[in-house]
């Protein structure tokens, strides 16, 4: 029985050495990002098109604008609206993460 576990244990440490290793080999690649195939990435030709979402990392230029000028409410302490195209975008300061989206 003994002989069973080790021989187990020995092959299942042979198969994940083998295969983390292999892992660790490939080539680093850039997450796929469906807005490339339409040219929404930063300076892309239709940059100002962009549909951002709650939650997603906003990369773009950071076109501070006036809220009380836009009719936008008030940002909240470490947040500043930004615009984007037709897109008013509630940004978090320090993270550059998306809070709230209005789009005109």
């Amino acid at each position: 029985m003994k002989k069973f576990i080790a021989t187990t244990v020995g092959a299942v440490f042979a198969l994940v050495s083998v295969g983390s290793s292999a892992a660790l080999a490939q080539p680093y690649q850039q997450p796929y990002d469906h807005h490339d195939d339409h040219g929404n990435y930063p300076g892309g030709p239709q940059d100002h098109d962009h549909h951002w979402h709650h939650g997603d990392r906003f990369y773009g230029n950071r076109n501070v604008v006036d809220w009380r000028y836009h009719h936008l409410h008030e940002p909240p302490y470490g947040y500043e609206w930004v615009q984007d195209g037709h897109s008013f975008v509630l940004l978090n300061i320090g993270t550059g993460y998306i809070a709230n989206v209005v789009i005109y």
